[in-house]
């Protein structure tokens, strides 16, 4: 660890904010962000760095609040309770809060990119690189890269998947809901059904500003559509993302959900026929194979037969 007031943890806090201020456009490349990535571990001091730099969030909503000038520079070291001490010359640190209030992205500003995928088709995107996710079929969402990512799901299913030892500061709007990542691995669907959420590793916090509900590894939230309250419930390690591994798993779900579900995973309208529309269905449905052969089983699991409409589309009657 480099000594306090050290020429090279200055350089270092000079990279943490040039790296910062960048990150707050959207010209960052796929190849900007593996540098960013081989800087922070260059040194173990880095990581701590640029989380200074970041914090220093609070800092400046009191000054845009107050309207006050950065104190001038105080020739004492900075010292974070729970992190290496960070010591540098005052100067350096007031110069910190002017490029931060110049460049920290309102809400409004952020830079969001719309990304889709067609039934059927799937796509994976990195928001940072330690941030995947996974679309499913017919899924819109908008994302905005940066230091804490945000993606809003505006219909569809997408898996997100973070690889680092400590919390990501993803953010996740779909629906009414808000999530916040914990280090971990979920799933969300949003549809007219209303919201589903399934966390495979680590921990979800729902809706942070109101409610604050946290879902461990295991645990599922359930908002449908019209409701005000939500449904916490375990889950089997195959509700989450089984899209990705060729089956849906279900538990107590509405037929036209699944079918949703299907279609979406597929690549093909189907429709559940009014003699089923009111049952529901507990178990796991393969869709390996052809689409029109995965849509036939699926047919047999839910206990009735599959036909072709005239308008193309696959709809699911009873037997």
């Amino acid at each position: 660890m480099n000594s306090k007031g050290t020429p090279a943890n200055e350089a270092a806090l000079e990279a943490a904010v040039e790296w910062f201020v960048r990150q707050q456009g959207d010209t960052m490349s796929g190849a900007d962000w593996i540098a960013f990535s081989d800087w922070l571990g260059e040194d173990e001091s880095h990581a701590a760095i640029y989380d200074d730099v970041v914090a220093l969030d609070g800092k400046v909503e009191r000054l845009e609040a107050t309207a006050i000038t950065p104190p001038e520079a105080k020739r004492e070291p900075v010292q974070r309770i729970g992190w290496p001490r960070l010591a540098v010359i005052g100067g350096m640190l007031a110069a910190v809060l002017v490029l931060a209030v110049t460049f920290w992205p309102k809400p409004s500003q952020l830079a969001f990119e719309a990304i889709a995928t067609a039934a059927g088709e799937t796509r994976e995107v990195m928001l940072d690189p330690t941030v995947r996710v996974a679309l499913n079929g017919e899924t819109r969402m908008e994302i905005a890269r940066g230091p804490a990512p945000v993606v809003r799901l505006k219909s569809g299913e997408a898996a997100f998947y973070i690889d680092s030892p400590r919390p990501s500061k993803l953010r996740v709007e779909a629906g009414e809901l808000t999530l916040i990542d914990r280090g971990t691995s979920f799933d969300v669907i949003q549809d007219t059904f209303g919201t589903r959420v399934a966390v495979g590793s680590g921990r979800v916090v729902v809706n942070p500003d109101v409610e604050a509900i946290e879902l461990a590894a295991g645990h599922a939230f359930v908002l449908r559509s019209g409701s005000a309250t939500g449904e916490r419930r375990a889950i089997s390690a195959d509700e989450m993302a089984g899209w990705r591994d060729q089956r849906l798993t279900y538990r107590d779900a509405p037929l036209p959900m699944v079918a949703a579900d299907l279609s979406r995973t597929l690549g093909l309208r189907v429709h559940i026929a009014p003699g089923l529309s009111q049952q529901r269905f507990t178990g796991v449905i393969p869709t390996d194979g052809e689409p029109e052969e995965a849509v036939s089983r699926a047919a047999g699991v839910l206990g009735g037969t599959v036909r072709r409409t005239a308008k193309g589309d696959w709809e699911i009657e009873p037997s």
